[in-house]
């Protein structure tokens, strides 16, 4: 969004990753604007268009990673019960593009997880959590 590259562009970087042997991680996430409507869907479809170039093989090889644009550097925290529904969405999106089927997995969130909430997002069934911290 901030160096407004185009669906394009970021399906040919994401196949040459691939290519390379590295294991690309496609970050997706709605706005505030979106989020404060509840329309997460909206982003979301947005974001796939991202991915949809790419070979259901292909697909298998890319990390999803979610996150709310408006909670980057911001310290702020999706509830949980929004982080597994966008995930569900967006699971349910890649489900519609690929031919074999996806075969759902957890979607890394990487969202101002802390001491805090890491319990509660992990309590939710489809969030992978990084923690680098002190176990809480």
């Amino acid at each position: 969004m901030l160096f407004g590259e185009q669906d394009e562009t970021i399906n040919r970087k994401t196949r040459m990753a691939i290519q390379s042997g590295l294991k690309p991680i496609f970050c997706i996430g709605e706005t505030m604007e979106n989020g404060k409507r509840v329309r997460p869907l909206l982003s979301l479809e947005t974001d796939k268009r991202g991915i949809d170039q790419l070979t259901t093989d292909d697909i298998r090889k890319v990390l999803i990673a979610y996150e709310p644009i408006w909670a980057i550097g911001t310290g702020k925290t999706a509830a949980p019960e929004q982080v597994q529904k966008c995930m569900l969405i967006f699971d349910g999106l890649l489900q519609g593009t690929m031919k074999t089927g996806w075969p759902s997995s957890p979607i890394l969130y990487g969202g101002s997880v802390n001491p805090d909430n890491i319990g509660k997002l992990m309590a939710q069934p489809d969030i992978m959590v990084p923690w680098w911290g002190e176990p809480a």
